[in-house]
């Protein structure tokens, strides 16, 4: 009987240890799972931050543009407006001076 509880206490020291590899084993593989999704986490989180300031900047171009674009708008607007009134302008001084020269002659004569 002494030869069976030896074979028992091995049997039972050999169920242990592979207890233990097999706990060890899973604790290496949870340890690397955590890892991979860490890495793929961060690496998202890098993505969508890149993703983000490309929109970003091309919102940013995109904004320029349309102000660029009324930018000019407004100059020729204020350009033509300038125009107009310095045309109207043009127009009362002339009538002015007209005027002026013809009530300088009849008070005056030629």
């Amino acid at each position: 009987m002494g030869e069976t509880n030896k074979n028992m206490v091995e049997k039972i020291k050999d169920a242990e240890e592979l207890a233990q590899k097999i706990v060890l084993d899973a604790k290496n593989s949870a340890t690397s799972l955590i890892e991979d999704a860490r890495i793929k986490a961060n690496n998202l989180v890098k993505t969508t931050r890149q993703t983000c300031f490309n929109e970003w900047r091309e919102k940013v171009h995109d904004t320029e543009v349309q102000a660029g674009n009324q930018v000019a708008k407004l100059i020729d607007d204020a350009t033509k407006d300038k125009n107009l009134f310095f045309e109207s302008g043009q127009k009362t001084v002339t009538d002015v001076a007209n005027w002026l020269a013809n009530e300088v002659i009849i008070s005056y004569g030629n």
